[in-house]
């Protein structure tokens, strides 16, 4: 009888300390997925006309942080037609996590543009945001400068509604799973 009440004790302690350990620490082990985007136009463009570069990181930032509304850090890599690489940054967002900036082709050729985000860990919420890449965003520079209308001026990049959520729904959805299964571990125990 002492030998049951003993083994029931540590795995009461075990699954105690292991509920402790993955609420302490689920936003180190499930860090936020982050995306970034990036769009560059018009395309194509001619030599000595400048294209307009949209930057944007989601999840957006959350509200009410004051000055960590802001994803920095962020840097696009330009490869120019000679194969040479520019690094332009590092930028901040702003506070829906957009930012913009205009750059001008100096050659004939086809540049590539990728945005680079390194990470963020929120001081106020503790959150933990994962570093992330955009796709690569291609540019025609010809010769001669092509017309250039109000619609290459403004950023198109589309908004998602907060996909930041769905993690902390995993993780909540995870531990009640744990739990639920360390109540059946103790009733198992209990009956035998």
């Amino acid at each position: 009888m002492k030998k049951t009440k003993k083994s029931l004790s540590n795995k009461i302690v075990i699954f105690s300390l292991l509920i402790v350990f993955l609420l302490a620490n689920f936003s180190l082990v499930f860090a936020p997925p982050t995306t970034a985007f990036i769009e560059v136009k018009p395309d194509p463009v001619g030599v000595g006309q400048s294209v307009l570069v949209c930057l944007r990181v989601e999840p957006s930032p959350p509200t009410g942080e004051n000055e960590e509304s802001q994803r920095e850090g962020i840097t696009v890599e330009v490869t120019v037609p000679d194969g040479y690489t520019e690094i332009l940054g590092p930028l901040a967002t702003d506070f829906a996590g957009k930012t913009e900036m205009l750059y001008t082709p100096t050659m004939v050729g086809t540049y590539s543009f990728q945005m680079s985000f390194p990470g963020y860990t929120s001081s106020v919420s503790g959150d933990v945001y994962s570093p992330s890449a955009s796709s690569i965003e291609t540019v025609h520079v010809q010769q001669d400068p092509v017309e250039i209308g109000p619609e290459d001026l403004t950023c198109d990049i589309p908004e998602n509604d907060d996909p930041c959520c769905i993690w902390k729904i995993i993780i909540i959805i995870l531990i009640i799973i744990i739990i639920i299964l360390g109540v059946l571990l103790l009733r198992k125990t209990k009956k035998t």
